[in-house]
């Protein structure tokens, strides 16, 4: 097992073990715990209330009864017969989250804790304009709104490089479902120049070779599951390659406004409507407008 997954851990035992998290936190700039999430009742009420909307949808809009099928399914029985309804869902949340039951996990104690332990007390703790997502992902590897390459989270957030990705799994894993691909210790490189590949997603520029050093974990999220990634961290999508099964994730970052980056703009993309700052304008340097043969891995 990989030194930055801590099986066995509940809510009670991350809090005693911060320190230890910390540090390997910033060693390889991810950490993951299988499971945890099952032992916060915010986080199970809100997976209720998703199984509820997905009920409601289909019995309203649809005519459909599905309250037997785990939430995944759920997902892939709305897709295959109106696709347009679980936008109704995944807007709900997403850029805010919309649902209290959510936002108890969002601003519980020990994620607070967290990235205390992590920046330090200093930090000025502030949550992205854009920073919850709710993510599906049904079958067919041609989805590709959230099938990205190779890329670091911070051109799409930006507010401040010190920034912390939260990401938890909502529905059951199956082989094949896909999940993400992490290169590890790969934070350390700082922001790194990126263009857009042909779909208009971020793509760490000549990845291959700037990453070829790092080693490689693919990681594929089972309910529950609860992963932090440093937002600098270089990783991608592995697409769902199933025909029935899909998969829900839930994504919401934090930054440290304690930062001098940070400062330099005055803390855009921190307020609504989206006036945010944009990374192909703050960082012209960084950003390869004319790429051509871009990798869409």
């Amino acid at each position: 097992m990989k030194p930055y997954v801590f099986a066995d851990y509940d809510v009670e035992r991350f809090v005693a073990d911060l320190p230890r998290i910390a540090e390997v936190y910033h060693e390889y700039g991810v950490v993951i715990f299988p499971r945890l999430l099952e032992s916060d009742e915010n986080y199970r009420n809100y997976v209720s209330e998703l199984h509820s909307l997905f009920d409601d949808l289909m019995a309203r809009k649809l005519d459909r009864r599905a309250a037997d099928l785990e939430i995944g399914e759920k997902l892939t029985l709305l897709a295959s017969l109106q696709p347009a309804l679980g936008k109704i869902i995944a807007g709900l949340g997403t850029q805010h989250n919309k649902f209290f039951s959510f936002n108890k996990v969002k601003y519980s104690s020990y994620i607070e804790q967290f990235l205390l332990a992590v920046w330090g007390k200093d930090a000025l703790l502030a949550t992205p304009q854009a920073g919850d997502t709710l993510h599906f992902f049904p079958p067919g590897e041609t989805f590709h709104r959230y099938n990205l390459p190779p890329h670091q989270d911070y051109q799409y957030l930006m507010q401040s490089p010190r920034q912390a990705t939260m990401y938890f799994g909502i529905s059951q894993y199956h082989d094949g479902v896909g999940g993400l691909r992490i290169w590890e210790k790969s934070h350390e490189l700082g922001v790194l120049a990126s263009h857009k590949n042909r779909n208009g997603a971020f793509e760490v520029h000549e990845w291959d070779e700037k990453l070829k050093s790092y080693d490689v974990c693919d990681y594929s999220w089972n309910r529950g599951d609860f992963g932090i990634f440093d937002s600098l961290l270089s990783h991608s999508s592995i697409p769902n390659t199933t025909e029935s099964h899909s998969r829900i994730v839930q994504i919401f970052r934090y930054s440290d406004l304690n930062d001098d980056v940070a400062r330099s703009y005055d803390f855009g993309s921190t307020t609504y409507p989206r006036s945010g700052r944009d990374f192909v304008v703050e960082h012209p340097d960084l950003f390869v407008a004319d790429a051509t043969g871009a990798s869409d891995a």
